[in-house]
């Protein structure tokens, strides 16, 4: 059984309530995803927890976050870890399912921990199902709400497997959405990459930045620079 709650540093992610749960994939992507220094506005796509949220405004102390959540266990359970947190007047959560969300506003910053698995079976959990496979919040949806609500510089921040990375990088390209920097994790030395953070701005860059994280060394223990990324939230590092 997981736990029911994840302790950090500055925050308290509960989590008896949510489908998915804190994952080190997840606080990864919120460590390391590139945040400007005059970041103001940023949107968290699919919040869960709101493990994303709470990251990013421990990272961006003058930016106001909206956070998307379509199943309502789920909001609720985000909305409670983000009232308890000190950054709680910058976080906000809508109900609301991003495949058909809409608005005015633009984003300096979008984060999301998309759904992994389109063609396994579904499991008898339908907000388990939602949370996991791909069903309404998929590679075009994401793309959608890119291209409407990115600022001009503005990035996109995704995290997928190593496959669907791929074939979301092609897609994105197409629509002019395009692959900026990546961060390509691998869980052991001798194993590949299992997923992969990547960064999607509207300008294409003369280069894409790619690099690598090992989350074990060789003797099984959490590698130095898996370390020094998680410092400012893992309690034990």
């Amino acid at each position: 059984m997981s736990n029911a709650y994840f302790q950090f540093k500055k925050f308290t992610i509960r989590q008896d309530r949510c489908a998915m749960k804190v994952s080190t994939d997840a606080c990864i992507q919120g460590a390391w995803t590139p945040v400007p220094s005059d970041c103001k506005h940023i949107l968290d796509i699919g919040a869960g927890t709101g493990l994303l949220s709470l990251m990013l405004a421990q990272r961006a102390p003058d930016a106001q976050i909206l956070a998307l959540e379509n199943q309502s266990e789920a909001r609720h359970q985000a909305a409670e870890n983000m009232a308890a947190s000190e950054y709680a007047q910058r976080l906000h959560i809508l109900h609301a399912d991003a495949s058909a969300w809409s608005g005015p506003q633009t984003f300096d910053l979008i984060l999301c921990n998309p759904p992994f698995f389109k063609n396994s079976l579904l499991g008898p959990n339908a907000s388990r199902n939602a949370a996991r496979h791909i069903t309404s919040l998929d590679a075009q949806c994401l793309i959608r709400l890119s291209l409407e609500h990115l600022t001009q510089e503005g990035n996109a921040s995704f995290l997928w497997p190593l496959e669907a990375h791929e074939q979301f990088v092609a897609l994105a390209c197409q629509s002019g959405l395009y692959l900026q920097q990546e961060l390509r994790i691998a869980h052991r030395p001798d194993a590949r990459p299992a997923r992969v953070v990547g960064i999607y701005g509207r300008n294409i860059p003369e280069e894409i930045l790619s690099e690598s994280l090992l989350i074990k060394d060789e003797s099984d223990s959490y590698s130095a620079a898996f370390q020094q990324l998680l410092q400012p939230y893992y309690l034990f590092f």
